[in-house]
């Protein structure tokens, strides 16, 4: 198996898809107080379909809130909701950075 260096998640991480546009960035890479929009959750994994049902549809807008000091988990504003997410979870969310 191998795993993303960056996220430590076996999955399609944008390091190693190709064909992934640069525009395109995982909710991971977003700094605090930065907003993005989600495009979509690759994978076929049991979290994806968790984050699904918790309102990360394409097309919702997320607000990093808060990032802990060593980047392991992340405070995001989801449609309202507020959730505490690790680093691996959220490399899975692609986003394009927008400013509100």
């Amino acid at each position: 198996m191998v795993y993303c260096e960056k996220c430590e998640f076996k999955n399609n991480c944008e390091k190693d898809n190709k064909k992934q546009n640069e525009n395109f960035l995982s909710l991971s890479d977003l700094k605090k107080n930065q907003c993005g929009q989600v495009l979509e959750i690759i994978g076929e994994t049991k979290f994806k379909r968790r984050l699904l049902e918790l309102g990360f549809i394409k097309g919702t807008k997320v607000k990093i809130l808060h990032v802990s000091p060593f980047k392991s988990s992340f405070l995001i504003d989801c449609s309202g909701s507020i959730y505490a997410l690790k680093r691996k979870n959220l490399c899975i969310i692609k986003v394009i950075l927008i400013n509100i």
